[in-house]
């Protein structure tokens, strides 16, 4: 079993206790990064689960993951692939009524991967909407985005 979403949640809670050592707090943002460049599917995964609206401690690990080109670039193609081959519903015919048909929520695959957190598609959507929004929201990513939509 991958070690990342520990990995990553360890580095989280030490980022909200590094206040005022802004090299450490720098350093540790880079580590972020680098396990996310190395592991990125699992990581992803491990970032889905974070509440929205996103801590401030959060949002600096993206925005230090937006500052790697390359890896802004693959998080946009795999985020953009998954939100549109996943399907909102599954449908399935109603056992108490032969005529009609269930349309159970689905859950997002990114987020499926995961044994034990499966977010309906509504929260995963809104997860991985929240992570663009703050890798476009970022200067560092400007020129991955306007490849995407010039």
């Amino acid at each position: 079993m991958s070690r990342v979403p520990q990995i990553l949640r360890s580095l989280h809670e030490k980022l909200t206790l590094i206040l005022d050592h802004q090299q450490t707090r720098t350093g540790t943002l880079r580590a972020v990064r680098t396990l996310v460049a190395h592991h990125l599917i699992p990581s992803l995964s491990a970032l889905l689960t974070y509440p929205t609206p996103f801590d401030e401690h959060v949002v600096e690990m993206w925005k230090m993951i937006a500052q790697d080109g390359q890896l802004t670039t693959s998080i946009f193609d795999h985020i953009l692939e998954l939100l549109a081959r996943s399907l909102p519903y599954e449908e399935k015919d109603d056992p108490r009524a032969k005529t009609s048909t269930l349309k159970p929520a689905m859950p997002l695959p990114l987020a499926a991967c995961l044994h034990l957190y499966r977010p309906t598609y509504i929260e995963a959507t809104l997860k991985a909407t929240c992570i663009l929004s703050e890798l476009f929201k970022s200067e560092d990513s400007e020129a991955q985005v306007l490849d995407y939509y010039e």
